[in-house]
Formats: structure tokens, sequence, C-alpha cells
């Protein structure tokens, strides 16, 4: 069943019953297996978390903390922004 999980896209489930069969009968191959759905599903968790549009609009957030003097929100923002594009030097410039 897992394996019908992981082929949908449906990694949370497939990690699901990985732990479920593992319960009932311990096997190093499912183990195996799972602990490659897990690796699977935090990159593509961290592939989803990126998104320019958001990290734009964190960067706006923190600018207007900024203005306002809320450094420490400010901060809070723009590592947000730099999260969600660490390849985008003028939001990475904001943090320096």
């Amino acid at each position: 069943c897992a394996k019908a999980y992981q082929k949908k896209g449906d990694l949370a489930n497939a990690i699901k019953m990985c732990k479920e069969a593992q319960l009932e009968n311990y096997d190093k191959a499912t183990e195996r297996m799972m602990k490659n759905m897990e690796l699977e599903k935090k990159k593509a968790d961290a592939a989803a978390y990126l998104d320019d549009d958001k990290a734009d609009e964190a960067k706006q957030q923190g600018n207007e903390h900024f203005r306002n003097k809320q450094w420490g929100d400010a901060v809070k923002q723009y590592e947000e922004a730099v999260k969600r594009a660490p390849n985008n030097a003028p939001i990475r410039n904001n943090l320096a």
C-alpha cells in the first residue's frame, strides 16, 4: 500500500503505512524504503516552501517594520524572505 501512495505523490500516507507495517513485522527493506520516502518528502516540502512572491511580500513587511523602528519584527520578516528566496541578493542585503 505504501508504494501506491508513493506513486500517487502522497508521501505522508506512504510513510504512515510503512510505520504501521513496521509495527506488525519489522523488515530492513521497509525501513530503508521509509527513510527514502522521508528524505523525498523533506526535499519536496523544502521546494514547495520557496516562493518569490511571498518572499517579496515578507520583504515589504520587513521594510514597513523598519520604517516604524520595529527592528525585531523587521529582522523576522527579512529572515522569512530569505528562507523563501535564498538566492535573491537584494533580499539578503536587507539582513546585512
